[in-house]
């Protein structure tokens, strides 16, 4: 049964795949028989997104490029059998690039927040993320796309991950920005967000507020439009106010905490949840917020790898 298709405005187009409780949106952008696809799912559910792209009238030489936001499996894994199904090239940041060329290298990498690299774990990171796709086409900060009458420019806006590019079309004011949007207004109640760089992620949230757009294509959950992009933006910013100032706050109180204690604390006064053990992407979250409040003299990282208050 072919995943469901959008079409929510003239030459834009999204192939939807529902799991764990949201979305993943695979983006078809320009004129019938002139199109890129924005992102591809994961290497899983590929047949799936093929067989939805087809229905909506989308085939092979009708593809001119696929253009993958960032670096995470859910938007790049099904690269390769997208590639073979359409004859058409991979288009990417060079980070997102150099995990996508080298699937080992990224999942021991990536082992620090998901399972231990075990025989077991690599195959279920090769059954998300795909095999080796090489990329074409290089994008950097200021490069555009073009497809059928429609310029993008790439914006490189890092924080949820360090090769995010949001694809802005001026004209029509329309964003697709990936997995920016981290704790917006219609989040899940239990996701705390992902993030790498969190200045990065402040700045990328108040550039993107300073494009202006009148819609927003997000790599997950519906597009949105009118005042909930800014709902959406100033959720974000508040997201990342209240991890810092439940640890900032904690720090004080027990003057030294494992990452695992902190990250169960923000859980607990972000999201109101009161979890066993740490998940690995929220690990990565929570450290990524105390580096940052190392940066400016708020904490410090000690020997034996607790934290404490910097003063």
């Amino acid at each position: 049964m072919a995943l469901p298709f959008h079409r929510p405005v003239e030459d834009v187009g999204f192939v939807e795949i529902s799991a764990s409780g949201t979305t993943t949106n695979i983006y078809v952008v320009g004129p019938p028989g002139e199109t890129i696809l924005i992102d591809t799912g994961t290497a899983d559910r590929a047949a799936e997104v093929i067989e939805s792209l087809e229905e909506s009238g989308c085939g092979p030489g009708t593809v001119r490029a696929i253009v993958v936001t960032h670096g995470h499996p859910d938007h790049y894994g099904g690269a390769g059998a997208l590639t073979e199904w359409s004859g058409a090239s991979v288009w990417s940041h060079v980070s997102t690039a150099a995990m996508m060329e080298d699937p080992w290298g990224t999942f021991l990498w990536r082992a620090t927040w998901r399972d231990s690299p075990t025989p077991d774990a690599w195959e279920r990171f090769i059954g998300t993320g795909g095999r080796a796709v090489p990329v074409s086409r290089i994008l950097r900060e200021g490069d555009t796309v073009e497809i059928g009458g429609i310029t993008l420019k790439v914006c490189h806006m890092p924080g949820h991950e360090a090769g995010l590019i949001t694809l802005f079309d001026a004209e029509r004011r329309h964003a697709f920005v990936g997995d920016l949007i981290q704790g917006g207004a219609d989040a899940s109640s239990n996701w705390i967000g992902l993030y790498t760089d969190v200045e990065g992620q402040r700045s990328s949230l108040k550039r993107l507020r300073g494009l202006q757009p009148e819609r927003l294509f997000r790599g997950h959950r519906g597009p949105r439009a009118g005042g909930d992009i800014e709902a959406d933006i100033s959720c974000a910013e508040e997201r990342l106010k209240r991890i810092e100032g439940c640890l900032t706050d904690a720090l004080r109180e027990k003057g030294a905490l494992s990452l695992a204690d902190a990250t169960k604390i923000a859980f607990d006064k972000v999201l109101g949840m009161r979890v066993a053990s740490a998940p690995g992407y929220a690990k990565v979250t929570v450290k990524s917020m105390l580096t940052d409040m190392a940066l400016r003299s708020i904490a410090r990282e000690r020997d034996d790898l607790t934290w404490e208050p910097a003063g």
